[in-house]
């Protein structure tokens, strides 16, 4: 698994910049600043370094909460003292089409960060800076971040389905979460979608499929693979080939139409991205 690239083009993504007003609304409940504020520790970039601060402002960030109602306050008070989104907000509440009609002292659940819920999981994976290895609390958050669109967590627990790690072994759903992945743009889930259509294992053996994600894996695990390491070139000449045996089992028409699919590809958007 690419984990670690996964984790550091991430990371790479992200430049926190923690100022008094964030650390307060960390303390508050602002789950981007929570986030942030794991990703500074994480990373080292306000001084100190410490995963398992880390780990704590992100499972922070992550886990839902309630917020008991303030005289006066409104939907969009809430939403931006937690810096959530009221359409995410709705599904859990299920609130009324007013955003007005609060009553003081009612309880609100409060979406966790699904960016957040990938990080969390991927430190429980890795085992490093005191962090116990722990794979079942991993695909745990994996998979509360792929239930809330994010792309990279989508990836991890279809690999966690898919070899049984952490959770049961389901290939089916791990081609299920692989696609929503791959369909955001995550080179690495194109990739093993891609492997599974050329086998049949979880889906219908397809090589038309393989052969588009397997192309487009061509283009987006340049991303994935930034710093990967001695072993790049060899992963490139190998995906080289499964792209050449796809590509010649299919018919020059059936060539043509899959081309055209390959260009036109567009990521989805990703939710909890910042």
């Amino acid at each position: 698994m690419v984990l670690s690239l996964l984790l550091l083009w991430s990371v790479a993504c992200s430049e926190p910049s923690f100022t008094p007003h964030r650390e307060v609304s960390a303390v508050w409940g602002n789950r981007v600043s929570q986030f942030e504020k794991g990703l500074a520790y994480q990373e080292g970039s306000e001084g100190e370094k410490d995963l398992i601060k880390a780990l704590h402002w992100y499972e922070a960030s992550a886990t839902q909460t309630n917020h008991i109602v303030e005289p006066n306050q409104t939907i969009i008070d809430i939403a931006d003292r937690y810096n959530v989104m009221i359409l995410d907000m709705n599904a859990l509440n299920q609130y009324r089409v007013s955003v007005d009609e609060l009553k003081t002292g009612e309880k609100i659940i409060i979406p966790g960060y699904a960016k957040a819920m990938y990080h969390a999981g991927a430190l429980h994976e890795s085992g490093k800076g005191g962090i116990k290895q722990d794979y079942a609390m991993a695909a745990k958050w994996y998979h509360a971040g792929a239930e809330a669109g994010d792309a990279l967590a989508q990836f991890s627990y279809a690999y966690a389905l898919e070899k049984g790690q952490g959770t049961e072994m389901d290939v089916k759903k791990a081609a299920h979460w692989y696609r929503l992945s791959a369909e955001k743009g995550i080179g690495s889930a194109q990739q093993n979608l891609a492997q599974l259509y050329f086998q049949g294992i979880g889906v219908d053996k397809d090589l038309s499929e393989a052969y588009r994600w397997y192309s487009l894996a061509k283009k987006y695990l340049e991303y994935d693979a930034a710093g990967a390491g001695e072993n790049v070139e060899q992963e490139k000449a190998q995906l080289k080939k499964a792209i050449e045996t796809c590509r010649d089992s299919l018919t020059e028409a059936e060539r043509v139409r899959v081309n055209q699919l390959i260009e036109s590809f567009q990521p989805t958007r990703t939710r909890g991205t910042m």
